[in-house]
């Protein structure tokens, strides 16, 4: 049978066709070429797991994304940007406990870090005890600026 022309060409697994498929947002082909290069490397393939918890991410697989990031950060050196796309995941899921966790593991690394501040600010003022009913909370993505609620305009 002749092959469409969106078909894959046939070539092996690879960290660069994983690279290239995640940057066509082909999530499911990059995972499963990450997922074979990663097996073959003896080590933490960080750069590999990265990605690939990247894919999952986007493919809303959370749960094999916090797998992969995880094992970026049990590997040396410690990432501190693997840490922060792990918090990133536990907000989604509004596991803001574990969150908090890795915001301290962060600064621990970084004390300096400004954005593992501020979020950590955020997310210890916003403890269930905290939550008044008629205030709602701004939601933002980490890394990103807060932006305040726009205020009436005096008239």
């Amino acid at each position: 049978g002749k092959e469409s022309e969106t078909a894959r060409p046939h070539r092996p697994p690879s960290r660069l066709g994983a690279s290239i498929d995640l940057q066509h947002s082909k999530w499911e082909r990059a995972v499963s070429d990450y997922n074979v290069a990663i097996t073959r490397i003896a080590a933490v393939d960080i750069e590999g797991r990265t990605r690939s918890g990247f894919a999952y991410r986007n493919l809303k697989k959370s749960d094999l994304a916090l797998e992969d990031f995880t094992k970026v950060i049990q590997a040396p050196p410690k990432d501190v940007e693997a840490y922060r796309r792990r918090v990133y995941i536990y907000r989604l899921l509004k596991q803001d406990d574990k969150a908090t966790i890795d915001l301290k593991r962060i600064l621990k690394l970084k004390p300096t870090d400004a954005d593992a501040k501020k979020q950590l600010q955020a997310t210890e003022s916003a403890a269930p005890a905290a939550f008044p009913a008629s205030k709602p909370r701004a939601q933002k993505k980490p890394g990103m600026k807060a932006t305040p609620a726009p205020s009436p305009s005096p008239r």
